[in-house]
C-alpha cells in the first residue's frame, strides 16, 4: 500500500477518500436507517430551518454512531492525512497541520486558540 501511495499519491488519495466515504455511508445505511428522520425531527424540535453541525453533535448523545456525520464529510481530510503520512518525509503531517494556522507562521498557541475561539463564536452567532 505504501509503495502504491508513493508511486501514485493523487490516485491513492482519491481512492482512499472514496473508500472512507462509501464505507461510512454503508455503515450509516445499515446501522442508522432512521438518521434522516431523526435529523429532521431534531431540526423541528430546535426550530431550525437548516441543518448544521450542532444538530449532529446533539444526535451523537442519543446514538454514538452518529459520529459518522463527521466521518463521511471528513473523508477527504482523513485521506489527506493518511496519504501525507505514507508519502511524506518525517514531519510531513506536522507541516500539513501547520498550514491550518489562522495567521501563519510566528503565531503562538495561545493566539491561535483565541482566534479559533473567535471563529467558533462567530459561527455559533451566525447559525
Amino acid at each position: 500500500m505504501k509503495r502504491f501511495a508513493e508511486q501514485r499519491p493523487f490516485l491513492f488519495f482519491y481512492t482512499l477518500a472514496l473508500v472512507i466515504f462509501t464505507g461510512g455511508l454503508g455503515i450509516a445505511i445499515v446501522y442508522m436507517p432512521d438518521f434522516l428522520e431523526l435529523f429532521a425531527a431534531k431540526m423541528e424540535e430546535l426550530g431550525s430551518n437548516h441543518s448544521n453541525i450542532f444538530i449532529t453533535i446533539l444526535l451523537m448523545f442519543d446514538n454514538p454512531l452518529f459520529i459518522l456525520g463527521f466521518i463521511i464529510p471528513g473523508a477527504p481530510a482523513i485521506a489527506a492525512i493518511v496519504t501525507t503520512k505514507l508519502t511524506g518525509k518525517p514531519g510531513a503531517v506536522k507541516k500539513l497541520f501547520g498550514k491550518f494556522k489562522p495567521a501563519g507562521d510566528g503565531i503562538t498557541s495561545k493566539e491561535a486558540l483565541t482566534q479559533y475561539s473567535l471563529l467558533l463564536a462567530y459561527g455559533i452567532i451566525v447559525i
